[in-house]
């Protein structure tokens, strides 16, 4: 069986991503640039984390595991403290870098080299994305009488419907967005000054280090139910092509 990650690794996991992450915010903020970040970079690692909120979110309120054990999937009924972690770690995840991404949007660099109706457009369309992502998951908590009859005691097929499009469509599709993303911020790094921008080879690099140990860290977090793995998100995508 495979160990459960412990709730003390989790606090000091969130405790590392955010130390990572509040002095590239604060430099952002005080230079008023962004320079050395790609909004390319930013803009696809915050569709993937508002992916990972989402579905967190989701599970979490609609789906219980009662009786699991210990990681469970997402929740158990009770909740555990490492449930808790668990939607605290996704929640940090997506406000980090919507914060990045609306002071990238606010400050651009300097010399630009796109118009800043490109920063409009892709604003537009993460407003968008929420539209038929967080926005209904947090509708869905709110108010769970539009999406639930009165006395359901399993999850509704539209709201399955929902999450697994969201799991094994959507969430495979922008992790993979989000790690080719990397080639554009190692591109604008490569191109600004050294020392100019916002952030050094060596914060981008540790702040890779901290984030492959978040995703490691699931693997222990979770487990899967018989027959799911890793990769059967991407088999789903495959087989349905």
């Amino acid at each position: 069986m495979t160990p459960s990650c412990p709730n003390w690794l989790r606090v000091v996991l969130l405790g590392l991503e955010i130390t990572v992450f509040l002095p590239q915010l604060w430099r952002i903020w005080t230079q008023k640039a962004s320079t050395g970040l790609s909004i390319l970079y930013i803009f696809f690692n915050l569709l993937s984390a508002t992916e990972r909120f989402t579905v967190g979110f989701l599970t979490a309120v609609n789906l219980t595991i009662a009786g699991a054990d210990p990681p469970g999937v997402f929740a158990h009924t009770p909740r555990t403290i490492g449930d808790c972690l668990n939607l605290v770690q996704l929640g940090v995840d997506w406000v980090l870098l919507l914060l990045l991404f609306v002071l990238c949007l606010t400050y651009p660099p300097p010399h630009y080299p796109y118009p800043s109706q490109a920063l409009i457009l892709v604003a537009i369309l993460y407003t968008a994305f929420t539209l038929f992502s967080i926005i209904p998951t947090f509708i869905d908590a709110l108010f769970p009488s539009i999406f639930h009859e009165p006395g359901e005691n399993q999850i509704d097929f539209g709201v399955a419907i929902f999450i697994g499009f969201h799991l094994y469509y959507l969430n495979t599709i922008f992790t993979l967005l989000s790690i080719c993303s990397f080639i554009p911020q190692a591109i604008q790094l490569r191109s600004s000054l050294l020392g100019s921008g916002v952030v050094s080879v060596r914060d981008w690099a540790l702040q890779a280090v901290v984030l492959a140990m978040l995703a490691v860290s699931w693997l222990f977090r979770l487990k899967l139910p018989s027959g799911v793995d890793v990769l059967t998100p991407f088999r789903s995508i495959l087989w349905n092509n």
